[in-house]
């Protein structure tokens, strides 16, 4: 069986199996996180610009510098 040597909880170095398809799907499922994490960024930093563009058109409303034609 092989093995190969890793970072793990209890140490550093610590000696497990190398199964090349348990890897691979946690390598996958590490990807489909980031992936999500990312997305989920993006979306919440559509949400933020979008929130002080509406917050920054009612104070320039508010104070009569508002143009829609811009």
């Amino acid at each position: 069986m092989a093995t190969k040597t890793v970072d793990g909880p209890y140490g550093k170095n610590m000696v497990v199996a190398a199964d090349p398809l348990t890897d691979g799907m946690v390598a996958r499922k590490a990807a489909l996180r980031k992936a999500d994490k990312a997305a989920l960024d993006a979306e919440l930093n559509l949400r933020i610009r979008n929130e002080n563009a509406e917050r920054a058109e009612s104070l320039n409303r508010d104070k009569g510098l508002f143009n829609p034609d811009n």
